[in-house]
């Protein structure tokens, strides 16, 4: 179980709701990273974006809009992505991988929560074009 608060459950459908929560929450944020308001709001306000330029040395626009969006799904993909290779191949919950898969949530959390502010240090020009002539060079053959 993920916490001593919740019903008594079965193992898996714990497991599928809080992936659920997990796909929800980013949505969730992704939404509001492109809300008009929101972007205006959080470009105002000096400790949101100071600290980004200090620390990251990052442009505000950056962290809000289409791109903190596709920072923010890369890093939901490859969270979830890592998981899936991880659970391939996994036939029962008697498995000791299955562990992994129905537990340790704070722990999920917060690599996701770290993957995606890892997410925002990738600078632009350094990802886009090896990722964009990899893809290219895919799709030609």
């Amino acid at each position: 179980l993920c916490c001593a608060a919740c019903p008594s459950t079965r193992s898996s459908l714990t497991t599928r709701v809080m992936y659920a929560g997990m796909l929800f929450i980013g949505t969730f944020v992704a939404c509001i990273m492109l809300a008009p308001g929101i972007q205006a709001k959080l470009a105002d306000q000096s400790w949101f974006c100071q600290g980004l330029v200090d620390i990251a040395g990052l442009n505000c626009n950056r962290a809000t809009g289409f791109q903190a969006v596709y920072r923010l799904c890369a890093a939901m993909a490859s969270f979830f992505f890592v998981f899936m290779i991880l659970m391939f191949g996994v036939k029962s919950s008697h498995d000791v991988r299955s562990k992994i898969q129905n537990g340790f949530w704070f722990f999920k959390y917060v690599i996701l929560i770290a993957l995606a502010v890892a997410f925002f240090y990738i600078r632009s020009e350094n990802l886009a074009e090896p990722v964009g002539i990899n893809l290219y060079e895919f799709f030609q053959h």
